[in-house]
């Protein structure tokens, strides 16, 4: 009898081990097919696509991950992906679409993760006043984009910090992160509405921004900004520049334009930097407001420049006047400020606009200097200044009050006694000069004579009038008499004398403009080939232009000072440093799947090459190694294990190590054509086809061992009591408290190799050990921990320590597929 069960469990086994295996599930936990699909566990996704008709919903106690997956929504309402609080999302070459024209929406809340590369995301997005469901939005910490491919009006929308969007093409969308200490780099932008990123200590590199009207804005402080190239972008924001920079102590570095459409303006700018920049626009290139931006090693054409003009009005005493109206003008009567509710005690009113551009080749860009400002309060007399405004200005201005003055005085303003000439600003339109005269008093009527001209004067306020007399005729000394009738019916008259020269226009140069000198009479204007007219006459720049400076230096536009060129990654030549397309110093210069040879400056492209120690037989293991281009083994790359002829995957990470380097161990567990593929974000993939065979001594050893076996059993049953097997190891368990030590000691003269110690202890007990072992979850509630060990020499012995919150008597060692049992 006892003969009889032993062939039958030899039979099983038989059965058992040649039963052919069955390809895995795409899902290890499949959608449904209809409705929600409501994710509360781990969910692994692999090589397959799930159209789902409902919301796909990840719970805080969920995880999906995908791995060559296609994500569809058919329906007719939308909805779209949540992710919960504490949930997770992984994919890798990937793909998010809806079906139709229906787009969905993707939410990822606080404290979930959510990490895509190399996939598709298309249609997010619903057209709604919810915020959550107008993008692809984040409001967790923990979030990584790279290598995707974003269209069709998707776009990210974060209010959190530490994001990542690396290497990433984005057709007809963009981003909108409201956060800090996020990193933007090495993304493509093309035909999208504004991207913009708002917060502090952001990093944006290397970007390509091209077409539509998008363009960028960076705004907060510390943000560091470079090796952006933006092309063909007309504007940004409202802004008729494409790249709006806003805050306190930005770094802009290495913003290239490439085509003549594209500027910066940095008008809300304070305390930043541009630097090693190069702009080709048309029109504005950079646009500041005072002296807030610096400038270093970069080339523009236009500057647009505004200056603060602080307007602070008094009366004769010292004391602030309210509501005055303040008016300030450019040279050619546009109104920049006009304000007549200003209040003077307040100290003063901020006015910004362009009063001057910084101009190397456009002609055409108008000056606002000289300005003109005005002050007119009640029974102040009115006040009028001509200035030029080339930096932050303070303007303190008096007005004197005239309605406390009993006697009818009047004071002609203009003309004044002095001579006029030709071109003096007093005469307008060539031959008029103006008379204006004021009092204390109100005025009802005013007229005036000079050398046979008279005429009468027009009201300006109820204490002045003014009018014109031709300067052509009256040569010489002239007197000029006003006379004046009150509003109570006073009468009054004042004269003075001035001397007048109609054909003339100076006597000296200092009766000229400043950039002018008297010829003959006449201002003639001065012509300075390399300078500027200051003080009449020419001062001469150290250069006008880089030919003008040493190879290795350039002129300062500005200054026209030659300046050493600062080249800290390139070589200098033509008086600028160059860094072809090839030449790099840093791995930013290099595409997404490169590195950056700092010694030969090139760029290095990052591969991965698989290594496959041992031979593809069913049921042994292989160790799979995957080196880089440096011919170094690479950590954590994920190898994709397919049988072809079932379609079973299977993933390993290269985590293991040994003297070679980081190694995948992988079990075959079928016979045939499989393939192994290598990947890692940022190099290239690498994959092996291999064909797996079956182990024919291995099955012979099998049949004489079942053999030797089923004759061992007959013998047993029959004829003998069964022998104790002799162990080649002495070991030992201590146990003390948490802590555990096995002792394991090789008996025999001969070396022991491949050995495996193996332990248990309740589930999820396991605290720590100076050795990691692998740790298998098993059925019965238990935690299996094995540790291998290469090889014991003679009567060496091998202590393994580990803290435990949970111990179990007893652990066994397997050596060449033998079990032995401390007894």
């Amino acid at each position: 009898m006892g003969c009889k069960i032993a062939l039958i469990a030899v039979t099983l086994f038989l059965v058992l081990s040649f039963m052919p295996g069955y390809a895995e599930a795409a899902c290890n936990n499949p959608y449904s097919g209809s409705g929600n699909w409501l994710i509360s566990g781990s969910v692994v996704c692999n090589n397959t696509k799930v159209t789902i008709s409902g919301n796909l919903t990840i719970e805080s106690t969920g995880s999906l991950d995908l791995d060559n997956v296609t994500i569809e929504f058919d329906y007719s309402s939308p909805g779209g992906i949540g992710i919960g609080n504490l949930g997770s999302l992984t994919a890798v070459s990937s793909t998010f679409r809806s079906y139709g024209t229906n787009n969905y929406f993707f939410f990822s809340g606080n404290g979930s993760s959510i990490d895509i590369s190399d996939s598709v995301l298309k249609n997010i997005g619903i057209s709604t006043s919810v915020a959550y469901k107008s993008g692809l939005y984040l409001a967790t910490d923990s979030a990584s984009f790279t290598g995707n491919n974003f269209s069709v009006f998707t776009k990210i929308i974060s209010f959190a910090d530490g994001i990542s969007i690396e290497g990433n093409d984005f057709t007809d969308g963009c981003f909108i992160l409201n956060g800090s200490g996020n990193t933007v780099s090495d993304n493509v932008i093309s035909d999208v509405t504004p991207c913009s990123i708002i917060g502090d200590q952001n990093t944006i590199s290397g970007n390509t921004i091209t077409g539509g009207s998008g363009g960028m804005l960076v705004d907060g402080d510390g943000n560091t900004i470079e090796g952006m190239t933006v092309s063909d972008v007309t504007t940004c924001c409202g802004n008729p520049l494409p790249f709006v920079v806003k805050g306190d102590n930005n770094t802009v570095t290495g913003l290239v334009s490439t085509d003549n459409t594209v500027g910066i303006s940095m008008a809300m700018a304070t305390n930043s930097v541009i630097k090693d920049s190069e702009f080709q626009n048309n029109g504005i290139d950079i646009e500041t407001v005072s002296s807030a931006v610096t400038l270093t090693n970069t080339n523009y054409t236009t500057m647009k420049k505004k200056w603060y003009l602080t307007v602070q009005v008094e009366d004769s005493d010292g004391v602030g006047i309210s509501s005055a109206d303040v008016e300030v003008f450019d040279n050619i009567g546009d109104n920049y400020f006009d304000s007549t509710g200003y209040d003077g005690m307040t100290g003063g009113i901020e006015v910004t606009e362009q009063f001057e551009n910084k101009s190397r080749a456009n002609s055409s860009i108008a000056y606002g200097n000289p300005h003109t400002v005005t002050v007119t309060k009640g029974s102040y007399a009115s006040y009028e200044n001509t200035l030029n405004i080339t930096g932050d200005t303070l303007l303190e201005v008096t007005l004197l009050d005239f309605s406390s003055m009993t006697p009818f005085i009047l004071i002609i303003e203009s003309p004044e006694n002095r001579t006029y000439m030709m071109g003096d600003p007093d005469i307008e339109s060539g031959d008029r000069i103006k008379v204006l005269v004021t009092s204390g008093a109100n005025m009802s009527s005013c007229s005036f004579v000079i050398g046979g001209q008279s005429g009468s004067m027009s009201r300006v306020t109820d204490m002045s009038f003014q009018g014109y007399f031709n300067l052509t005729g009256l040569e010489g000394v002239k007197r000029i008499t006003v006379n004046c009738e009150s509003s109570d019916y006073r009468t009054n008259s004042s004269s003075l004398d001035l001397t007048l020269f109609a054909d003339y226009e100076c006597f000296s140069d200092q009766q000229c403009q400043f950039d002018e000198t008297c010829e003959s009479n006449v201002c003639e204007q001065l012509v300075c080939d390399c300078g500027y007219a200051s003080d009449h006459e020419c001062t001469y720049y150290d250069c006008c232009s880089n030919d003008d400076c040493r190879a290795d230096e350039y002129c300062d536009a500005a200054p026209h000072v030659c300046k050493e060129v600062q080249c800290s990654c390139g070589f200098i030549q033509d008086h600028k440093c160059e860094r072809p397309d090839d030449y790099c110093c840093v791995d930013a210069h290099c595409n997404s799947n490169q590195t950056c040879n700092v010694e030969t400056h090139a760029c290095i492209t990052r591969t991965l090459t698989l290594y496959v120690s041992g031979s593809p037989v069913l049921g042994r293991t292989i160790k799979v190694y995957v080196r880089d281009h440096n011919n170094d083994t690479v950590k954590d790359v994920r190898l994709t294990l397919r049988y072809d002829e079932t379609g079973t995957t299977e993933s390993y990470f290269t985590n293991e190590t040994s003297q070679s380097g980081y190694y995948a161990e992988i079990p075959i567990d079928e016979s045939g054509p499989f393939s192994i593929t290598a990947r890692r974000v940022g190099y290239f993939s690498d994959k092996e086809d291999m064909t797996a065979q079956q182990d024919i001594l291995m099955l012979l050893v099998y049949v004489v061992i079942i053999f030797v076996a089923v004759i061992g059993i007959v013998f047993l049953v029959f004829k003998l009591k069964k022998p104790s097997s002799k162990s080649p190891l002495k070991l030992d368990k201590e146990i003390s408290g948490q802590n555990v030590i096995l002792k394991v000691k090789n008996k025999k003269k001969d070396v022991l190799e491949n050995i495996e110690v193996i332990d248990h202890v309740p589930l999820n007990s396991f605290i720590s050990s100076s050795v990691m072992p692998e740790i298998i979850p098993k059925q019965d509630m238990t935690d299996e921990l094995v540790w291998s060990i290469l090889r014991l020499e003679p009567k060496e012995e091998v202590d393994i320590s580990y803290m435990t919150s949970g111990v179990i008597k007893g652990f066994k060692v397997r050596v060449g597929g033998e079990e032995y049992a401390e007894k």
